[in-house]
């Protein structure tokens, strides 16, 4: 084969591979399997090793690390990179469009570029003649620091322009946009730094800056860095007349744009469009925090100027803060209702994320241990949408701080506390803490287990403090205290007649809703109906020994093992036996296995149900056999969203779950090959 065909096949093949690398990359949208990625990459990589005179910078084979560097050296900006203003509401961004108008003269109206702020690392990328040739940090915005070698791992940046129809390529052009990390990529990464017990990274922003300036590049590209463009600087060679041109350039070239951009003339279509962004952050796959609005014509834009370090014809209007620091005041254990203490940060009140906040999660011991928290620390909370929030790490160690104090005394009964598991701590009282008792109670009332009407939480604490009502057996002898009853506050004999009637429609209850009510540690509705399903009877349920347990679908060590020390703890024994003496349980039907069609699926429902109710919709999965569970995680195989799904969808999209809309869910139920 002579040289010319040999060059043409190679370009052929790197082309291909390139365009691969931008629908993975960028688009989010493969078109070939990562098999048959793989298969052309190993063919590009073996003519290469054939024919290493062909090889060019742009290779996606080229896209690895360099010996390591002693230093970055500095690179001086032609063009400034400058900062953006802020905006915080609705009047602040008329007052910058008021000010637009008035400096354009005779303009009525403007468009504006609009799209997400990305909450990254700013980089400058240099073309000449379409080779990626220089990439540099925005620094003090004049000078900054030579990272080429690090951005030429990143695979979502181009080493070459690509020649299109409608563009010619610059003799020289600098690009600006965003170095950030994915929230799937960022929590996968500090899933592998746990397990190795490296460096645990505050959050993505942090993430990528640190992995852009590492001296080794090699670290750099083992790094899952992204890159969108947003802006451009010094240009020779080609004349843009709008921002909306240029992105059409940049999407020809393969260089990434942000998808979510939009062009508006109206503040009041800006706003909306603010405010889609608000409401759909938790669904980006990115951190995010503003929406920036940039004059889309570039004659405005040279008119218009910048004063100081920013455009007058740009600003970033800001979206409610995530992430806020403030002092934590204490740190307080709670007695859940299996006996399990949870530490809870008590801090200074703080606004994030529009709501203020005074309490945050520790998890467990071994969380207060990781972020070595004391007492009149200044911490970094984390709070994303409708999720609790969360100590992410702490900012300022108050070197007068107070160590957390492990209690060793249940904080409500005064008993002795141990040890479970490998990092919580338990009220040794069982059944005799009254927080226990208070909380085995209002399980058993709840929902979806006895679901006892006119009985809540503060009539059970009024019977509680009355001793007429200490354990779940006690409901049902209510009613011989109906003189006792009807002389307390907020009752009368209407009032407890109906409350005696609502116990007595419970008392015949699915077997699976028993099972649930008991309050089990970890066993939820699904593993209820599992266990339901598989043995068909309390009593076999009772008696089944742990070997027995692991049979049935859904239930590991750690869940049969809980089972099997509930059944044998004597004082749950006498609660059930006492239980039992009242109730009528419906034991479910022989299960025919060809009809669980959903068996071993992991489901969890989010959001708004337009047709039907979740719980609706729960029922059915269950009967089916899919186990439907209440949060996201790794086990998750699939989710099912409704309208305005929030924090739960979000994780989904993070970890790389399946998600249907809560529109194909009858589809689903039908044909769930189809969809998993």
């Amino acid at each position: 084969m002579n040289k010319i065909a040999l060059k043409t096949q190679y370009n052929h093949l790197k082309e291909n591979l390139l365009q691969h690398n931008y629908n993975y990359h960028v688009l989010d949208d493969p078109t070939i399997s990562d098999g048959e990625y793989d298969k052309l990459f190993r063919e590009l990589q073996s003519f290469e090793t054939q024919y290493p005179e062909l090889i060019t910078p742009d290779s996606p084979t080229q896209q690895v690390g360099y010996a390591p560097l002693d230093e970055f050296q500095s690179f001086d900006h032609l063009q400034p990179m400058l900062s953006l203003s802020n905006v915080f509401n609705e009047t602040e961004f008329s007052e910058f469009h008021e000010r637009i108008l008035k400096r354009l003269v005779h303009e009525k109206n403007v468009d504006y570029i609009c799209e997400p702020k990305l909450d990254g690392t700013a980089i400058s990328l240099i073309y000449e003649h379409g080779n990626l040739i220089t990439a540099a940090t925005r620094g003090n915005g004049t000078v900054g620091e030579d990272v080429s070698k690090n951005v030429k791992t990143i695979k979502s940046i181009p080493h070459k322009l690509k020649q299109s129809q409608n563009f010619h390529i610059p003799d020289y052009i600098e690009i600006r946009g965003e170095i950030f990390i994915t929230k799937k990529n960022f929590e996968n990464l500090n899933y592998v730094a746990k397990k190795e017990e490296t460096k645990i990274f505050a959050n993505p922003r942090n993430a990528a800056s640190g992995s852009l300036r590492q001296l080794d590049s090699n670290i750099t590209a083992k790094r899952p860095l992204s890159f969108i463009a947003h802006g451009i600087g010094r240009c020779e060679g080609i004349d843009f007349v709008s921002l909306e041109e240029f992105y059409s350039f940049l999407k020809s070239s393969l260089i990434p744009i942000n998808r979510l951009t939009k062009i508006y003339s109206t503040t009041q279509d800006c706003m909306n469009y603010y405010n889609k962004i608000l409401n759909m952050r938790e669904q980006i796959p990115y951190e995010i925090d503003g929406v920036v609005f940039k004059v889309n014509d570039f004659g405005f834009q040279e008119r218009l100027g910048a004063v100081s370090r920013a455009p007058r014809w740009a600003v970033a209007y800001k979206l409610p803060a995530e992430e806020v620091t403030t002092i934590l005041k204490d740190i307080n254990f709670q007695v859940g209702r299996t006996g399990l203490l949870t530490p809870v940060a008590r801090l200074d009140p703080v606004e994030i994320g529009g709501v203020t906040v005074s309490n945050a999660t520790l998890h467990n011991i071994d969380e207060i241990k990781r972020l070595n928290l004391n007492i009149g620390d200044r911490v970094l909370l984390h709070r994303a949408g409708d999720v609790i929030p969360k100590v992410v790490k702490v900012v300022k160690a108050n070197k007068a701080g107070i160590e957390t104090e492990i209690p060793t005394l249940c904080p409500e009964c005064g008993a002795k506390i141990v040890p479970v598991h490998t990092s919580d701590l338990k009220c040794s009282a069982g059944l005799s803490c009254h927080k226990v008792q208070k909380g085995q109670i209002i399980h058993f009332i709840s929902k979806k287990a006895f679901d006892i009407d006119g009985l809540g939480n503060e009539i059970v604490n009024t019977l509680f403090t009355e001793s007429l009502l200490q354990n779940p057996a006690d409901l049902f002898n209510l009613h011989l205290h109906k003189e006792h009853i009807v002389n307390l506050e907020g009752f009368g004999e209407k009032s407890f007649d109906n409350l005696v009637n609502s116990i007595n429609v419970s008392k015949k209850i699915t077997l699976t809703r028993f099972i649930y009510a008991l309050g089990i540690p970890e066993v939820g509705e699904s593993t209820a109906n599992n266990l339901a399903n598989h043995f068909l009877s309390f009593s076999d349920i009772f008696s089944a020994t742990f070997d027995d347990l692991l049979d049935v679908n859904d239930i590991g060590p750690k869940v049969a093992n809980n089972i099997t020390e509930y059944f044998t703890t004597p004082q749950m024994q006498q609660l059930i036996e006492d239980i039992q003496k009242h109730i009528e349980i419906e034991e479910p039907q022989v299960v025919d296995l060809e009809h669980q069609i959903l068996r071993g699926i992991n489901i969890v429902l989010t959001g708004k149900f337009e047709t039907l109710s979740r719980e609706e919709a729960k029922e059915k999965l269950i009967s089916l056999g899919a186990s439907v569970t209440s949060s996201v995680s790794s086990k998750t195989d699939l989710v099912i969203a409704g309208e305005k799904a929030g924090s739960k969808l979000t994780k989904a999209n993070t970890l790389g779950i399946k998600v249907i809309s809560s529109d194909k869910y009858e589809d689903f139920i039908s044909r769930p090959s189809n969809f998993i």
